[in-house]
């Protein structure tokens, strides 16, 4: 038979715990130093194969170590480099200012009037319809013109109900539905 301890032990058995250490949050730590460490060096080596170009920096005043803060012209700058500057800032100046002209020139080229085009289109009468008043307006390209209204310049003397008068220089003129007004 089997003896009393030993079924009690195995009822109450507990499992077994590993006798290694958990792997604490400090080495988890020092691996990401290490990788950061590891990059920034791949970094520093890929990095340094591209040669990058300093810009030259000019001198044109330096102070005096000796002096109470007076400028003078320092030697390191030569008078070739100096009417280079200056050309460049020509060059510059001419540029902006052409840029300006044409601009201008933009501006002002082809307007009649408040017109954008540089020749008006010739407007066309389209049909002529009565309104709720009962007045009569011509419909000239997709706009409604009253007796009055102008047009270009052409003032609407009439409106009838096929043909439409109107006044330019002094001449009167008619235009009919479908025909050009000029």
């Amino acid at each position: 038979m089997m003896s009393p301890k030993r079924q009690d032990l195995t009822a109450t058995r507990t499992p077994r715990r590993d006798k290694r250490k958990q792997p604490g949050i400090s080495r988890y730590l020092v691996l990401l130093l290490v990788l950061v460490a590891v990059v920034t060096g791949v970094m520093l080596v890929l990095g340094s194969t591209k040669k990058q170009s300093a810009k030259p920096r000019l001198k044109t005043e330096t102070t005096d170590e000796f002096s109470t803060g007076a400028r003078r012209k320092s030697k390191g700058t030569s008078s070739a480099k100096t009417e280079k500057l200056a050309r460049r800032k020509r060059e510059k100046k001419e540029k902006r200012q052409r840029r300006e002209r044409r601009a201008r020139r933009r501006k002002t080229r082809g307007r009649v009037g408040s017109s954008r085009t540089r020749y008006s289109v010739p407007r066309q009468l389209q049909m002529i319809v009565t309104n709720a008043r009962g007045e009569r307006v011509a419909v000239i390209d997709s706009r409604q013109y009253r007796t009055g209204d102008e047009v270009e310049g052409r003032k609407l003397t009439q409106v009838k109900t096929d043909e439409v008068q109107y006044e330019y220089r002094g001449k009167t003129y008619s235009a009919r539905i479908g025909q050009q007004l000029y």
